[in-house]
């Protein structure tokens, strides 16, 4: 049985999500970043584990090295210069910090569809996009969990052909390379033969109809309204003082960050209360269930 914020109606969950995803990816405030970012890190650790986190964190943590490093190079914008390269490009500061920025968004995002990948199953996504993009949401329930199934498939493969290995003793690294070649194949064919076993069966099922029911219940309460209401209002008010430049940012030419008036500093709190939401409703529901089980 799903209790605290998994047990909210699928939209409102949704919502929440494109809320935090949008604030993290269209302002690149450094401070509004960190916040996604410990954030995000949280509901990993919570829903995936030790296990889970460490996994997100290795490939966030590659791709942010990969920006912060590629940065400088392509990029040769701002004042303040700290050398020149072999080509006389020169290499900036600026150049330096907007690498961080990014990688810290790249890392955040990665956490965050972590999490909406770990919360949201194929019922879910059908259920708030099936009578009105059927296509789109068989699209993305396929695509949310083609990640896991394909590592899978690819174990399969990989536990099949170990003894051919063993047996060909030591494989040289053009060997390697073959197999990897042969690996990769046979995971495109098994996805693709996958997506057409897929369709014909949901076609056949008589999906994308205009009436359809759904095998899980998602009632609409009064907690998914105020949750929805408090996440829209949370956004208007922050990207209110984005736009108006009351959270106002540069990276180029020089670095510049200040709030404008009380409005930039109350929408960093404004943003903390939103991503704080689903971890006050899972603690409640802790503390209701400990209360309950001590007159037990």
């Amino acid at each position: 049985m799903k209790t605290g914020f998994l047990s909210y109606n699928p939209i409102s969950q949704m919502v929440f999500f494109v809320s935090v995803i949008c604030i993290t990816v269209f302002i690149m405030h450094p401070i509004m970043l960190l916040i996604s970012l410990a954030a995000s890190s949280v509901y990993t650790l919570e829903h995936s584990g030790i296990r889970g986190y460490f996994s997100s964190l290795r490939f966030s943590l590659t791709v942010s090295v990969m920006v912060v490093l590629i940065n400088p190079l392509i990029s040769h914008q701002g004042v303040t210069i700290i050398g020149y390269f072999p080509d006389d490009n020169p290499f900036t500061l600026e150049s330096v910090f907007f690498g961080f920025a990014a990688a810290l968004l790249m890392s955040s995002s990665i956490k965050w569809f972590f999490c909406l990948n770990r919360i949201f199953n194929s019922k879910k996504i059908i259920y708030i996009f099936g009578k009105i993009v059927p296509k789109l949401a068989l699209l993305l329930s396929m695509t949310l969990h083609f990640g896991e199934r394909a590592k899978r498939h690819m174990y399969i493969v990989r536990s099949a052909r170990y003894p051919i290995d063993c047996c060909a003793g030591r494989i040289s690294p053009v060997g390697k390379i073959r197999n990897g070649i042969k690996l990769l194949s046979s995971l495109i064919q098994w996805s693709l033969e996958n997506s057409i076993d897929t369709a014909d069966s949901m076609k056949s099922r008589g999906y994308g109809l205009s009436r359809r029911s759904f095998s899980d219940a998602y009632p609409v309460g009064a907690r998914d309204i105020i949750l929805i209401v408090t996440v829209i209002a949370g956004d208007v008010f922050i990207f209110y003082t984005f736009l108006s430049e009351k959270l106002y940012y540069s990276f180029y030419p020089v670095i510049e960050m200040r709030p404008e008036g009380p409005a930039g500093t109350v929408s960093f709190l404004v943003f903390i209360i939103i991503l704080i939401i689903p971890l006050l409703i899972d603690l409640a529901e802790v503390i209701k269930w400990k209360y309950f089980r001590s007159g037990i």
